[in-house]
């Protein structure tokens, strides 16, 4: 949360330069790798008012089920 309160991400290529494991989805979603890939968090970045919320945190299986397509 200190990195995201932080951070001044005006696009998702900002938010890897800060985390190199994350993965920008469609929907301006960011996926972490948490855990050597066993847990992820996906969320939901506004860019234009710097927000971000979580809309997933779990194990890999779960995330599968939840996450919209690509």
């Amino acid at each position: 949360m200190d990195v995201a309160n932080g951070a001044n991400w005006e696009k998702p290529s900002d938010v890897v330069d800060d985390f190199n494991d994350a993965d920008p989805i469609k929907n301006s979603r960011v996926v972490f790798n948490i855990s050597g890939n066993k847990h992820r968090l996906i969320v939901a970045t506004n860019y234009h008012f710097q927000v971000v919320r979580v809309c997933f945190i779990g194990p890999m299986p779960n995330m599968i089920k939840w996450m919209p397509t690509r």
